[in-house]
């Protein structure tokens, strides 16, 4: 059976890094939510219909890959923030459960300090009230069926190892 991981935190709570390395080394599909985001909308206005563009590019993305019988990963804040985001996973719950996949939900959180410290170390575009919001309304709602893991205090190695042990340590063969 093919998996889907969806790997959601915030602001340097270590997804885009741990998705990235997973994606590499077991040769997993990597969507990356934000890169669809912010590839598509380079400008700082965001539009109604940017969100819904975003959006449904990723689902096409994801059901190509599931229609290819591809391990995806998809990674991202994943979490209805803005007042014009139309993300929703019940979409992509149906989706992965259409093609029969495998579906691993794992919430990065970390503290906030800690956090803070990562973005100045990357010099980190996200806007203190953007991660501010984020933050909360994420780390206050888990989804049911998540797995939370606090990335405060591992090295990525952990992190990995972590995520590892639920997701399995099969390779994609094409």
């Amino acid at each position: 059976m093919k998996s889907l991981v969806i790997i959601r935190g915030y602001s340097a709570s270590g997804k885009t890094s741990v998705a990235t390395e997973i994606a590499k080394r077991k040769r997993f599909q990597l969507i990356g939510y934000d890169t669809f985001f912010f590839g598509l909308n380079r400008h700082r206005d965001f539009l109604p219909s940017d969100f819904k563009i975003t959006f449904s590019s990723v689902l096409d993305c994801l059901e190509n890959c599931m229609k290819h019988k591809r391990n995806v990963i998809l990674e991202g804040a994943l979490s209805p923030i803005h007042k014009w985001d139309v993300f929703d996973i019940k979409k992509i719950l149906a989706l992965a459960r259409k093609y029969d996949y495998k579906i691993v939900r794992i919430l990065l959180v970390a503290d906030y300090k800690i956090c803070k410290k990562r973005m100045a170390i990357r010099k980190s575009p996200v806007h203190k009230g953007t991660f501010d919001q984020i933050a909360v309304k994420i780390r206050d709602t888990p989804e049911k069926g998540e797995i939370i893991i606090d990335t405060s205090n591992l090295s990525m190695a952990q992190l990995l190892e972590k995520v590892n042990a639920h997701i399995g340590q099969r390779k994609d063969v094409d």
